[in-house]
């Protein structure tokens, strides 16, 4: 039986030039041990929600996996895997077999069932109810109606389903019926095979882009903008935090996805998102002023938004499971760049103590911690700020990125382990208490408002210290995920200085930051605290 070490078998040159990153490709081929819904609610209770899916596993399965909620996202419910014996293999023998894609393939490995649009082979002689072997082919040489046994070296085994529509349903002469051709009955993955349960009450998503909107910590009555908003699960989540209260610009430059947050806004029944199909890379005009026309639409003038979330275009190579990929090293090398002209526009927008969230799906550095280094080295006004909750690891090593803030990043990858993330975290409070146990003693003893925080590294060279108007000062919060802290200590200084040293700083008494939490994120988990 055939087993997919990495989803890059198309494209040797970008498997090696991420092999030697060290990314365990292997793991990219693997769903989420864990299946979450963000629940509404404006519309329902997490409680009540959780009622619905426990009552429905009850008649799916004898043991139920576990369901529980996260005490930091009280609006997530999570569904943990089933019992699948490690020995599931397909019975060659007695059962028939179903072919699909490579996209049908990673859906029914994350518990989707298997839509009639999705069958490309089904064996003469099946019959209805049948209960049949699954198979996703990774060649793409499966001939759509294909009604003989397919052979082939890269065909992989899913699970066992039931048949619920026969051969002349699928490819009759009047096309295919609609509806689930398939009902997935287990799978190798262990996620259980329950469909997509979205509604209004709850939206299936990964854990990870409901952290982002958690980070970005909207609120009542303030103007946000979600740069690349489609297909809009982001941007709802965004106007239930602020209980449809304020004002959200949604922009997407493709029109037939601006149609995908349009449905949603309509589905939930919201009034504060208003959506423009719109190209984010163009979305700030430096011409506009303050005595421009106060109608908020792009492009827009200088320091408009609350807060922005940046979802950036990215490559993609982090939505787990991932079966095939089919990109080169040239595609892979395009992406930072819109990133770069997206992250600046992000920064001119932002009002002063405004927050930004950058977010991708991804695990190339170069769209990761590469972006954050050249954000921090080209718009001075920016600093790491912590960002919570914290579910991720450190992010990995970066020219331009000391090793304090790699632990400010946060990483959704193999090693992700909530237990460890929370000692380093734990660690770190304990050095905040000593800083403000000293701060305290120097403002009680009327001493300099300097502090230095040095990490068992060489000291911090001053000639790197570099002086940045407080209204204007930027709080850069990496997530790969990132995290960040800042202190603010009382006194005149205005200097900042990070050096892989340690953290040298002075504040005024009041700063006024604008914060930006810089989310590098994959949007998918396995570990999380039961």
């Amino acid at each position: 039986m055939f087993y997919l070490k990495s989803p890059l078998f198309h494209c040797p040159l970008v498997e090696l030039q991420l092999s030697k990153r060290n990314f365990d490709l292997t793991w990219l081929c693997t769903a989420p041990s864990i299946t979450t819904y963000r629940v509404n609610h404006l519309q329902t209770t997490t409680e009540c929600y959780k009622d619905y899916v426990e009552n429905l596993l009850k008649g799916r399965y004898k043991s139920s996996p576990k369901i529980y909620t996260l005490s930091d996202l009280p609006e997530v419910l999570c569904i943990g895997s089933v019992s699948t014996p490690e020995t599931l293999k397909p019975s060659m023998v007695e059962q028939r077999e179903i072919i699909v894609d490579d996209c049908c393939g990673a859906a029914v490995l994350r518990g989707a069932h298997i839509y009639a649009v999705g069958v490309l082979a089904m064996e003469s002689g099946t019959k209805l109810h049948d209960i049949v072997n699954v198979y996703a082919d990774l060649t793409g040489k499966c001939k759509k109606g294909t009604n003989i046994r397919f052979e082939s070296d890269k065909k992989l085994y899913l699970g066992q389903g039931r048949v619920l529509m026969q051969r002349y349903q699928l490819f009759g002469a009047s096309g295919a019926k609609t509806g689930i051709a398939v009902e997935m009955l287990n799978t190798v993955s262990g996620v259980p095979s329950i469909g997509d349960l979205s509604s209004a009450k709850a939206l299936l998503q990964n854990l990870p882009s409901i952290v982002c909107v958690r980070v970005l910590n909207p609120q009542k009555n303030e103007i946000i903008l979600d740069m690349c908003a489609a297909p809009g699960n982001k941007t709802t989540h965004i106007a239930e935090l602020m209980q449809d209260k304020g004002l959200i610009l949604a922009l997407d430059k493709t029109v037939n996805r601006i149609a995908l947050i349009e449905e949603k806004i309509k589905k939930y029944n919201l009034n504060s998102i208003n959506v423009y199909a719109y190209d984010a890379t163009k979305s700030f005009n430096g011409k506009l002023n303050s005595e421009s026309s106060n109608e908020i639409k792009p492009p827009f003038k200088a320091e408009t938004f609350d807060r922005v979330l940046l979802d950036a275009p990215c490559s993609g190579l982090g939505n787990r499971p991932i079966l095939v990929v089919k990109t080169t090293a040239k595609m892979l090398d395009s992406y930072p760049k819109i990133q770069r002209k997206l992250v600046s526009n992000a920064v001119a927008l932002l009002k002063p103590g405004g927050c930004l969230v950058y977010s991708t799906c991804s695990i190339n550095t170069s769209e990761n911690e590469e972006i954050v280094a050249w954000a921090l080295a080209k718009h001075s006004n920016l600093e790491l700020k912590e960002a919570v909750p914290i579910f991720g690891s450190r992010a990995l090593p970066c020219q331009g990125l000391t090793e304090i803030q790699r632990d400010m990043l946060q990483r959704f990858s193999p090693d992700t382990k909530k237990f460890d993330t929370m000692v380093k975290r734990i660690q770190m409070k304990i050095l905040f208490i000593y800083v403000n146990i000293y701060a305290a003693i120097l403002r009680a003893l009327n001493s300099s408002s300097c502090i230095s925080v040095i990490m068992n590294v060489p000291s911090c060279n001053s000639k790197t210290t570099r002086r940045v108007p407080p209204t204007k000062r930027i709080n850069f919060n990496c997530i790969t995920k990132v995290m960040s802290f800042s202190l603010y200590l009382p006194g005149e200084g205005n200097s900042a200085c990070t050096t892989s040293a340690g953290i040298l700083a002075s504040w005024p008494s009041e700063p006024s930051p604008v914060c930006i939490h810089s989310w590098l994120v994959t949007p998918a988990f396995d570990t999380l605290p039961l």
